[in-house]
């Protein structure tokens, strides 16, 4: 795991645990630990699964946490759940409903809000919750974006949506990204940028993470073409791009 000062720093993928220096970096700035995870149906698809989340909370104790593919099943509240299985293990941790994402940290939320371009969230969503940690002022963000025309399958010979095995694989750059932007993770990504750049105006320290549901573009570049499948494919995916030139670091470079 790795720790961080952290200012301006972005997670892609479905990542565990990650942290970042950025080339803003204040001298002061406090250490962050943050948890980033996707608990698949809200932890149901595995046993004891709810259980395994929260053990796994409490041997990390990170800061912040945030959740991709919370659900409160049966009207319940996973992230009240979650609160208050900690608290019975003696952390304390805060946190408000949400769905699809959420988020609980070490420290109070000073407001929490759901950002999507639409009132649903079944094209993808995100979370941002501002806390104040050791007197600095952070804004997170928990994303969880469209699974759909995750086109870094293509070039492995399947699809892009139905991820079963196809005839031929697909190489062709434009091809990629045009079905990869037949996904609304684009969207929903300017939203999030657009909100932490009005945040960062504002002198906040800003943390984005979740389940992007696409690679990120430093992992497809000529040092990779020929490993992991990638058959060649040497292709700068939109989110992590985007990121990139608004100035945010990848947490595991």
């Amino acid at each position: 795991m790795k720790k961080g000062y952290w200012w301006s720093v972005f997670l892609s993928l479905c990542i565990t645990l990650g942290g970042c220096v950025s080339g803003n970096r204040h001298a002061d700035a406090p250490e962050i630990k943050v948890f980033s995870l996707n608990v698949l149906q809200e932890a149901t698809r595995v046993e004891n699964g709810f259980d395994l989340t929260v053990a796994q909370i409490v041997q990390l104790e990170p800061d912040l946490v945030a959740f991709s593919e919370v659900r409160n099943y049966n009207d319940s509240d996973f992230i009240g759940r979650v609160v208050a299985a900690l608290r019975e293990r003696g952390l304390v941790y805060y946190g408000e409903k949400s769905f699809s994402t959420g988020i609980i940290s070490k420290y109070p939320i000073a407001r929490q809000e759901f950002l999507s371009p639409w009132d649903s969230n079944d094209r993808g969503s995100a979370t941002k919750a501002l806390v104040d940690i050791q007197g600095r002022a952070i804004a997170f963000y928990s994303l969880h974006l469209d699974a759909r025309h995750y086109a870094a399958y293509l070039p492995r010979s399947y699809g892009s949506s139905s991820w079963k095995k196809v005839a031929a694989r697909v190489t062709d750059i434009e091809e990629l990204l045009k079905d990869s932007r037949e996904s609304y993770r684009d969207e929903i990504m300017r939203v999030v940028i657009a909100d932490a750049n009005r945040e960062r105006l504002q002198g906040r320290g800003i943390i984005i993470c979740g389940d992007f549901n696409e690679p990120s573009h430093l992992d497809w570049q000529a040092d990779t073409a020929q490993l992991r499948d990638h058959n060649g494919v040497v292709i700068d995916w939109d989110l992590s791009t985007m990121l990139h030139e608004s100035g945010y670091l990848d947490s595991y470079r």
